[in-house]
């Protein structure tokens, strides 16, 4: 029993009917942890030492504002406000504040002060200014890899339908479709990381669509970025994509035998690092709830085994061993020395054996009127597997956003054009795994969230301060890391980060080492950029979150992306074959 806002209330388990969305009862995650005893049940009650707004500290200083954020989270509070802005520590465990209890009472507020900080009243905030000023809007989720982007994203899209349907008991199609989307993508674009359990490995924009009456008229998911390196190796005590996992360990009988299924430990592709279960992850739970939410977006059960049918062969491609044999015009060429893998493997694609084997081994090469074969090294024949199995993955994945767009558009189609839509940007978080192991996506993926901090410096710090100038107000000027010359760094021509990666992989004779030579003398004076005290094959940047080590190994490579033209053909006939729907 509890108060809220001078309501009283008591969690229970409600019926199903008793939902305002009714998605919500689509196979939600298992905890994969305990609720923390020790914080009240009532987890929304302010006491009166905590500031719900950091902006009202009688004493602003660095160790206030630690202090309170400590206190709001030991008594259970993980939300506190920055005016406008949201605040959320992640506690890893259960807190019952997101059911429908919640969703309607956040739903009746105008202004965020007028109940405890919460995630519901950001989204509530956002959709009523999106009607009454009739301007699109959009939330940015900002913060380091582990701290509760995803679920934060998962809560809005939740309460953004629980607005729009305006307490109905039932959905439409496009809102269930919305919401069943989240489980289908975290499955083929998640995977366990050091930092985080159900680490994004993507980053996506949601556009949610409005009708001007504030009924949801559609949706869009925009992907960026996927890591494709993922596919065929992982840093230590890190996972492959939560996809793999769930298949082989979730998958019937039948399905097994359909898709030629083995062991975890018996794929290349996943038994580097022995590390095959998640702590607290129920792999056969996750496969019903994955393909529960797929037939919720509208997949049929035959795109549903073909798409299982992929991410059997991309498995499988890493399992294809090479042997070296004397060849007639070449001092090594090489031959596949397990074909019955790539019977299998050309089965489950329905593709010919003789055409896969020639792209996994041969080069051909147009000439001016003449095209030259000729079989590759053991090397670059590994090179070009392993590039398969990332372009056919990437594929899919493509194919699956495609499919969960075609799916938001087609179920509600409106003859008016007129409308709103508010956007929700759910980026990777910053990210440093380690002096060995961050490379070229750690770069990327740093880089974007420089962005970030600079445009959040700029609309909190810069136009405020700006606006007080030109109305000739009196203030006290606020210092604040500046991190412009940092995004500089990277994007500044000629000599940025970026533009001398983009040279170098241009060259043809360019390599690795020459590129982080040039990185060095170009970029040897910037305050931003460091190179580390022993010799090695690094660079470091200066970044906003602190000074990160970037292994070059590499990044002319995945930079260039590159792929042959054998395996792009191989791929669009894979296309045709299983996804002509």
């Amino acid at each position: 029993m509890g108060t809220l806002d001078g309501q009283t209330f008591k969690e229970r388990k409600l019926d199903r009917g008793e939902y305002p969305v009714a998605v919500q009862m689509l196979w939600t995650r298992p905890l994969h942890g305990e609720s923390n005893e020790a914080t009240p049940k009532n987890r929304l009650v302010l006491r009166y030492r905590e500031y719900p707004d950091l902006c009202m500290l009688p004493e602003l200083t660095e160790q206030t504002l630690l202090d309170n954020l400590k206190d709001r989270f030991a008594s259970g509070h993980i939300y506190t406000y920055i005016g406008p802005i949201l605040l959320a520590v992640n506690p890893f465990s259960f807190f019952p504040i997101y059911n429908p209890k919640y969703a309607r009472l956040y739903s009746q507020i105008r202004q965020l002060s007028s109940m405890p900080p919460h995630i519901f009243a950001i989204a509530n905030i956002t959709y009523h200014s999106m009607l009454r000023i009739k301007k699109n809007q959009c939330i940015v989720i900002s913060g380091e890899s582990g701290s509760g982007k995803t679920e934060s994203t998962n809560f809005l899209l939740h309460h953004f339908t629980t607005l729009s349907q305006k307490g109905s008991s039932t959905g439409s199609s496009v809102e269930q479709t919305l919401l069943s989307a989240g489980p289908v993508l975290e499955a083929f674009g998640n995977a366990v990381t050091v930092q985080n359990n159900n680490s994004s490995r993507f980053g996506k924009f949601i556009r949610v669509n409005y009708r001007e009456n504030g009924m949801v008229s559609g949706a869009n998911v925009e992907i960026y970025l996927l890591e494709k390196s993922r596919i065929i190796s992982q840093a230590i005590d890190e996972r492959n994509y939560h996809v793999f996992y769930y298949l082989l360990n979730g998958a019937t009988d039948e399905e097994r035998q359909r898709h030629y299924l083995l062991q975890p430990t018996d794929y290349n592709y996943l038994n580097q690092n022995n590390f095959y279960a998640a702590e607290g992850v129920n792999e056969c739970y996750e496969y019903q709830r994955l393909k529960y939410a797929m037939d919720a977006v509208g997949f049929s059960q035959q795109s549903q085994q073909n798409m299982f049918a992929v991410i059997s062969a991309v498995l499988l491609l890493g399992n294809i061993q090479y042997v070296r044999r004397s060849g007639y015009h070449s001092d090594e060429n090489v031959s596949i020395g397990n074909e019955e893998i790539l019977g299998i493997i050309s089965t489950l694609l329905h593709i010919k054996a003789s055409n896969l084997q020639q792209a996994l081994t041969m080069r051909r090469t147009v000439m001016k009127n003449d095209v030259v074969i000729s079989q590759y090294n053991v090397s670059e024949a590994k090179d070009t597997r392993d590039a398969m199995a990332k372009c056919l993955y990437n594929a899919l994945f493509h194919w699956i956003v495609l499919r969960i767009n075609q799916a938001l558009l087609k179920k509600e189609r409106i003859t008016s054009k007129k409308g709103y839509y508010i956007g929700i940007l759910d980026i990777f978080g910053f990210e440093d795994v380690g002096g060995k192991w961050n490379s070229f996506e750690q770069l990327c993926i740093n880089y974007a969230n420089e962005h970030l901090q600079a445009y959040f410096n700029q609309h909190i710090f810069q136009f405020e301060q700006e606006e007080y100038l030109k109305e000739g107000i009196t203030w006290t000027n606020i210092e604040y890391t500046d991190n412009t010359e940092c995004v500089q760094l990277f994007q500044s021509k000629p000599y940025g980060i970026l533009r001398l990666i983009d040279e170098e992989s241009n060259i043809n004779n360019g390599t690795d080492e020459s590129m982080l030579d040039k990185l060095n003398h170009f970029l040897k004076n910037n305050e931003y950029y460091e190179t580390p005290q022993k010799r090695e094959s690094a660079f470091i940047v200066a970044h906003y979150a602190g000074k990160v080590k970037y292994q070059i190994k590499g990044f002319r490579d995945k930079n260039k992306d590159l792929m042959r033209q054998e395996v792009l053909m191989m791929i669009k006939k894979v296309k045709v074959h299983l996804f002509e729907d």
